[in-house]
């Protein structure tokens, strides 16, 4: 993957590297490529910039989900904050929250106030993910506040005491 990625970089093959790792992409599963893909990228020197151009190519022009993962986690590699915006946004779907949580920790100074606010805005399986990243935080502001509970009471609670899951029901009633 890292010579399919490194071959996309812009400057290089252009369209037909950047199909293939497209292809290669979508035919994986991220959440088992992108740990090991970033810890290889981080242990070659490979500069951030590189792969910037082609993640936000993958987040901002891909039709399918896995080639977008990829992107948001590439994105976090680069450490900057020109794309927060657009994480912020991709992060509000379920399927990307933990690939956005995670790229927020290197884009950001304050993550943990980062994906506080990502949590209001997110249900389900994306708040768990975040919400999973605030357990350990001690800053005040986020201890106060309790996410609010729509649709799901399933989905754990930042409060004053931690993080609290209530335990599903048989029949999943709350």
């Amino acid at each position: 993957m890292i010579a399919v990625l490194w071959a996309a970089t812009p400057g290089r093959n252009g369209t037909r590297a950047r199909r293939k790792l497209y292809a290669a992409a979508r035919t994986g599963d991220a959440i088992q490529i992108v740990d090991p893909l970033l810890d290889r990228i981080r242990s070659l020197g490979m500069r951030a910039e590189l792969p910037q151009e082609t993640a936000r190519w993958l987040v901002t022009e891909s039709r399918h989900r896995e080639p977008v993962k990829l992107g948001i986690a590439l994105l976090g590699l680069s450490h900057t904050a020109d794309d927060r915006n657009v994480l912020k946004i991709l992060g509000r779907h379920e399927e990307f929250t933990l690939f956005v949580a995670v790229a927020l920790a290197y884009t950001t100074a304050d993550p943990d106030r980062e994906r506080s606010a990502l949590a209001q805005s997110v249900n389900a399986w994306g708040r768990v993910h975040l919400v999973e990243r605030l357990k350990d935080t001690d800053d005040p502001e986020i201890l106060s506040r309790r996410v609010p509970q729509r649709g799901d009471e399933r989905v754990p609670r930042v409060h004053r005491g931690g993080n609290r899951r209530a335990r599903p029901t048989p029949g999943g009633a709350g």
